[in-house]
């Protein structure tokens, strides 16, 4: 996950979805799924840097809040999903989109 926002993510936000839902998913923090936050601290000139992290990383997903860090992950890789959370439109914005889910 990846940010612009001038301060962390709250931890009960990371993923979108509260901790308590997600462990109604099957999901748990450190078993089987694992959250590798970045936050651009409100320096878009950060945010090509925290998505090449993230690819170095070899995240499953990268699930980004807005358009300027989905072009930058976008621009990071092309063998790793990108999830964007909001944005105008996103298929055109990515130059092309596999699936898109409404």
């Amino acid at each position: 996950m990846c940010s612009t926002s001038a301060r962390p993510i709250p931890p009960a936000k990371l993923g979108g979805l509260p901790s308590a839902n997600r462990c109604q998913l099957g999901y748990v923090e450190g078993q089987n799924v694992t959250f590798e936050p970045r936050w651009g601290q409100g320096d878009l000139d950060r945010v090509p840097k925290l998505a090449a992290e993230l690819v170095g990383l070899k995240v499953d997903v990268i699930v980004t809040g807005g358009q300027v860090v989905a072009i930058a992950a976008k621009r990071a890789t092309s063998t790793i999903p990108i999830v964007m959370g909001s944005g105008s439109d996103p298929p055109s914005l990515l130059g092309r989109a596999d699936q898109v889910i409404q």
